[in-house]
Parts: C-alpha cells; sequence; structure tokens
C-alpha cells in the first residue's frame, strides 16, 4: 500500500494514448512502448489521473455515479489506481500538474494502429536478401514536409506504432527531423537500421527521443555467416552499434535472418546477443522475393523451424531475466482474429515515393492501392486492395482448429502468398516452429 494515497496526484507521463478499439480501448505509453486494453471503468478511471487531482478526489468524483457506497467505491479505485502504477502507466506525485491522455479515436471501419514508413529506397549496403532491393533511392521519394504531412494524417486516423524503415532509414539526412515530427505527436516509433552507420552523435539523439524500440539486423555470431548476407566489413560495427545503443538505455530488438548457414551458429548468436543485453530477438526465414530470388540456394527448408524454436525455448526456460524470442516480426499489439501482422486490419505500409501498398515485402504494383500524391490517406486505407485480409479470419482458415492459431492468427502473409498463391492460408514458417504439419497447397 502506498503511504498517504489519497493525498497523492495519480498522473500519466503526458505521452500516453487511449483509443476505443470496439468494445474496449487500447491504451499505450509511447514513451516506453508499454501497452495494454481497458474496459470503460478503466478508461474513465485514467481520463481522471490527469495529475490535477488527489487519489481521494478521484474517489470522491467516481462515487457519484455508483449505487454502492463511497467506501467500497474508494477502495476499488484505490486497487484500480495501484494496479495501473503497477504496469507504469501511472505514477505518483506529491502536487499537482496537469498531464491529460491523449484520445486518439476516429469512425474508421478497420481501426488502423501500425503503419510501415519506408523513407526511403537509399541503402548503403546491398544485402543478399534484400526484398526491397535497395541501394539506390526511388524516382520521387517523398520530400521531409510530404512525410509530416503523413504523420498528420496518421494521427487523424488514430494511429499508435509506425516502423521507420527503408532503405537504411539513417542515409536520409532528415531523419530526425522526422523522428522529432512523430514524437511531437505522440506516436510510437520503431527504427529499423542495419546497425552501420549509428555514430555517437546518432546515440545522442536517440536518447533525446527515445524510440520505443530501435531494431536492429544482425545475421550471423561470426564475421563469416553475417557478412554473407550483409556484405565485408559490416559485422564488427554492428555488433560494436547494438552493444553502444543498449549501454546508452535504448531498447534494442535485433532482428536475424535465418539461411542455411547461419543455423548452426545460432544458439552462440543468441548468447552473444544475451551479453550485450538484447533481451528481444526476431528469427525469420529467407525468403524468395527482391535479390532473394537470386539466392534462393540460400532458402533454408522449412522443416529448420522447429530447430529455430526448441533453440529459442530452451534460453527463454533458462534465462535469469525475461526475454522474447520470437519467429516472425510484428509491430502492433493487436489481439484478433485476424492476420498476425495487421495487414488491411489495423496495418498499412508506405513506400518512400508516396504508394500505398500491403507490407514491405509484398509491395508490387499488383499489392498496390494508391499513392498519397493522388489520394488521402483515408481513402487509400478502405482500398479494396485490402478485401482480402478483412474477409479472412482464424474461422476461415484451415488451421482454425490448431492449438496455436490464436498465438500465430496465420502468421506472415507474404510469405503464405509465397507459398500458396493465396492470403487465407496458414504460415507454414510458423506452423513449423510450433511442430505443426502445414497443409499441402
Amino acid at each position: 500500500m502506498i503511504e498517504n494515497i489519497d493525498e497523492k496526484y495519480p498522473v500519466t507521463s503526458g505521452q500516453t494514448v487511449i483509443k476505443k478499439r470496439g468494445e474496449t480501448y487500447a491504451v499505450k505509453d509511447v514513451r516506453t512502448g508499454i501497452h495494454g486494453e481497458a474496459n470503460e471503468d478503466l478508461q474513465e478511471l485514467l481520463l481522471l489521473c490527469d495529475g490535477t487531482r488527489t487519489v481521494k478526489e478521484i474517489s470522491e468524483e467516481i462515487s457519484k455515479g455508483y449505487e454502492e457506497s463511497q467506501k467500497e467505491v474508494e477502495k476499488k479505485v484505490k486497487k484500480s489506481i495501484e494496479f495501473l502504477e503497477d504496469l507504469h502507466f501511472l505514477h505518483f506525485a506529491d502536487q499537482p500538474g496537469y498531464a491529460p491522455l491523449i484520445i486518439r479515436d476516429t469512425d474508421l471501419e478497420w481501426p488502423l494502429d501500425a503503419a510501415y514508413l519506408e523513407i526511403t529506397n537509399k541503402c548503403n549496403l546491398k544485402c543478399t536478401h534484400c526484398y526491397k532491393t535497395a541501394g539506390a533511392p526511388l524516382p520521387e521519394e517523398l520530400s521531409t514536409k510530404e512525410w509530416f504531412s503523413i504523420i498528420d494524417e496518421l494521427e487523424d486516423l488514430g494511429i499508435l506504432t509506425v516502423a521507420v524503415t527503408g532503405g537504411e532509414p539513417f542515409m536520409r539526412a532528415d531523419l530526425f527531423d522526422i523522428l522529432e515530427y512523430l514524437a511531437a505527436h505522440a506516436i510510437s516509433v520503431n527504427l529499423f537500421t542495419n546497425g552501420t552507420l549509428i555514430t555517437t552523435e546518432c546515440i545522442e539523439a536517440l536518447k533525446e527521443l527515445n524510440p520505443e524500440k530501435v531494431v536492429v539486423s544482425i545475421d550471423g555470431a561470426t564475421r563469416k555467416t553475417h557478412e554473407r548476407i550483409r556484405g565485408r566489413n559490416t559485422f564488427d560495427k554492428t555488433v560494436e552499434s547494438i552493444a553502444n545503443l543498449v549501454k546508452n538505455g535504448l531498447h534494442v530488438r535485433s532482428n536475424t535472418l535465418i539461411y542455411t548457414e547461419n543455423i548452426k551458429e545460432l544458439e552462440l548468436l543468441i548468447k552473444m546477443l544475451l551479453d550485450v543485453g538484447v533481451r528481444e530477438m526476431i528469427f525469420d526465414r529467407f525468403m524468395e522475393a527482391g535479390r532473394g530470388v537470386e539466392n534462393t540456394e540460400l532458402i533454408p527448408p522449412l522443416e529448420v523451424g522447429k530447430v529455430v524454436s526448441d533453440i529459442c525455448s530452451t534460453f527463454e526456460k533458462e534465462a535469469p531475466q525475461k526475454i522474447e524470442l520470437k519467429y516472425t516480426e510484428d509491430i502492433g499489439e493487436q489481439k484478433t482474429p485476424y492476420s498476425f501482422c495487421g495487414i488491411g486490419t489495423s496495418m498499412m505500409t508506405v513506400k518512400a515515393d508516396g504508394d500505398v501498398v500491403l507490407c514491405p515485402v509484398l509491395s508490387d504494383p499488383e499489392f498496390t492501392a494508391g499513392n498519397i500524391k493522388d489520394a488521402p490517406l483515408r481513402e487509400l486505407w478502405e482500398s479494396t486492395i485490402f478485401q482480402p485480409f478483412r474477409e479472412c479470419s482464424l474461422d476461415d482458415m484451415v488451421c482454425h482448429t490448431c492449438p496455436h492459431s490464436t498465438e500465430c492468427r496465420g502468421g506472415c502473409k507474404a510469405r503464405v502468398f509465397q507459398h500458396y498463391k493465396t492470403f487465407c492460408m496458414p504460415d507454414p514458417w510458423m506452423c513449423a516452429a510450433r511442430g505443426q504439419k502445414w497443409p499441402e497447397k
């Protein structure tokens, strides 16, 4: 029990967003990445915790709307406030100070929670697997002002999280202008990078902005395996950047491409990353897309998914502190019966030239809704290009009886399309990782 709790002022960080989603509310502190779900009563309580009222005053106000005795209501209110403080959505101040929740509601039929913003196709590397074939910038890439305009539209559409990616984001001179604009609009940021261009000055600037995650790609525990994918003289700099980011208090997630030559190093890689402080890791299988089409000999058999899963499970069980090891990427938090990644139901992707596409991998003309230079983002989000995903829930999939179905929700739809040439099927990599047999083509 907090001492003298009645006289304390419960308050959020000032960067906490609340958004109605069906019968519940999504709650997210965009400075910390902490997120959760609230019912009507909890969201009412959160709205009152703006730093201007004491716990006693909040209890008195809420009790007016209930038939229960004020004493009973006060007891429940205190318990709920302490619960929110334990989850780090609130802290207690001794003096009043105004910090309201940010309400982000829209009337969209399909709430837009997350977006990938590919701010450039330009990259300093030419990775063997790159599904974007990144290197040279796209013709007519968006200007700083155009990205600001997109961010404004995304805010109006109720966005919670964006992934700033590329190409390599650090190739843009205005990267920090874009990141600062996102921070000013209380939009949570996952910044994706190959890690080779991160300087001490970059890290200092990132500390000021405090992105939710810095996602760094590392594809082996040794120079040989990493540089087989990323190119010469990249391994040492990437490892150094990861260590420096963690040392400076930034949350780092590693992304690892699983291919034929690095599987034997997976345990060593996880140990190396744990040693420098990384606690969240993603392991994705090499895909036959972009430059990957020219290097299919590096694609491992699907059965390797179980090997990866078993190694991850062993580390998660034995780790002295919480770690999270996953088998595919996901930047959203919404738990729905629709696709794992949220394509068309809660997530969209904007390319460097303004094309709105299904996802970073599914970005060819056939997967394009249109361009933001020609139509408002809302209109593009309502495009029929997303309809296949809005018509495919777990109940429509052949795997709906699988014990893991609510966890993976069909997995990565780009991998699904590559394998089955349709979308309403399960991701065979996710099936393999869970020891399940994936359906035949």
